[in-house]
């Protein structure tokens, strides 16, 4: 096999565990061909800038993919602990997790489904498109010289619709479902490290602020909230029997984020913005609990209704979180 340069090599050689050795070189081949391929970089076209280095017949490195046995968790957890070495030690490690739709419109594709384009859908039509929908998990890192944080992606899992489960005899996985796999993961590979995680209402659910409120001392979350949510207050006597005789989880109902919002003090701030600048950003906070009637379960939370800065949105998240957002 050809010979990578020195600083590079010390960081490809590191994945070398998860493969056998002609699986690992031909890994590197391809690795090293779609770099320098231009164009798209399939693998027919990167064989082909690499054809004076390949060893044995093409159709080997065509079926690494797919038949070549290795470990996509250790591969993941090689990757992981790479991107976060380009963290300070003792920093808090920002997750983003978002979904996107992979289209692949074949009769004999496995595991396709019809799912909600977010891209050409609008709020009086919604655009289908069958394909996968894949639920990525980046972490934020800020490189020397750049004013915007890079989202490199580290994990990814496939959402399955409860549809074509029984098709497919797989269970069916939604994206909040996916996204505290995926955590669950990053905590046993980094034991010592703490995790922000921000997305969107389908990945930041009562399932989700629940689990960040069972690990609080690790995990903070931050998402959007709907705005008729179920908000109350918290109960003045927990201990007193409600009417079927279990403690009181929730006090008086509160108005909903819609209606509330207009009526909170207003706080103005300077916050990092778009494009390396600076934007003053006024918003209004309270903190209240967030029912779900359908798991019937209570989360304190704090909610953020934003102003001055495009549509307002309220935004929930534990109290350590907010600490971190305002200091």
């Amino acid at each position: 096999m050809f010979c990578l340069p020195r600083e590079a090599a010390g960081v490809i050689d590191k994945f070398a565990p998860a493969f056998t050795r002609p699986t690992y070189e031909r890994f590197v081949t391809l690795l090293v061909g779609t770099i320098v391929t231009m164009g798209r970089r399939t693998v027919s076209r990167t064989l082909r800038v690499m054809q004076p280095m390949l060893r044995g017949h093409w159709s080997n490195y065509h079926r690494l993919y797919s038949s070549a046995k290795y470990s996509m968790w250790a591969l993941a957890a090689v990757l992981v602990r790479q991107v976060v070495a380009l963290l300070p030690a003792d920093a808090v490690i920002e997750l983003v997790a978002d979904d996107t739709v992979d289209g692949k419109a074949g009769e004999h594709v496995w595991a396709k489904s019809a799912h909600r384009d977010p891209v050409r859908s609008t709020a009086s039509a919604t655009a289908v498109k069958y394909g996968h929908k894949w639920l990525a998990v980046c972490v934020l890192v800020r490189l020397p010289g750049w004013e915007r944080p890079w989202a490199l992606p580290v994990l990814c899992g496939m959402c399955v619709p409860p549809r074509i489960q029984g098709k497919i005899h797989r269970p069916a996985k939604t994206a909040s479902q996916l996204a505290r796999q995926l955590l669950v993961r990053l905590m046993r590979w980094l034991p010592d490290r703490t995790f922000i995680l921000t997305g969107d209402y389908q990945v930041v659910t009562h399932q989700t602020v629940t689990f960040a409120q069972r690990h609080a001392e690790r995990v903070r979350v931050i998402g959007r909230l709907r705005g008729d949510a179920n908000l109350y207050a918290p109960p003045k006597n927990p201990k007193a029997g409600s009417r079927t005789g279990a403690p009181r989880r929730k006090g008086r109902k509160l108005p909903s984020p819609a209606t509330r919002k207009d009526q909170l003090k207003a706080v103005t701030q300077t916050l990092a913005w778009y494009g390396g600048s600076r934007q003053a950003v006024r918003y209004g906070t309270e903190e209240a609990w967030w029912y779900d009637k359908h798991g019937n379960r209570v989360t304190p939370i704090r909610w953020i209704s934003v102003r001055g800065a495009g549509p307002t949105s309220a935004t929930p998240c534990s109290r350590s979180t907010w600490r971190w957002m305002t200091q």
